[in-house]
């Protein structure tokens, strides 16, 4: 292998885990509002796209 392969491989490595760390995040993000909206019973997803929550009066 000459240098400009081992950059090539190395770039390639590089890329290829900060891909997966995004998608690792994404996955533990949406699996915190999953668990969140169950907890407390709320829709979460749905105060996202409406920018409205239902607020539980007691």
């Amino acid at each position: 292998m000459n240098e400009n392969n081992q950059i090539h491989v190395w770039d390639l490595f590089v890329r290829v885990f900060h891909w997966s760390l995004v998608v690792f995040l994404i996955f533990v993000h949406i699996m915190g509002v999953a668990v969140s909206s169950m907890r407390h019973s709320e829709n979460l997803v749905r105060a996202m796209f409406t920018g409205k929550k239902s607020l539980k009066v007691s």
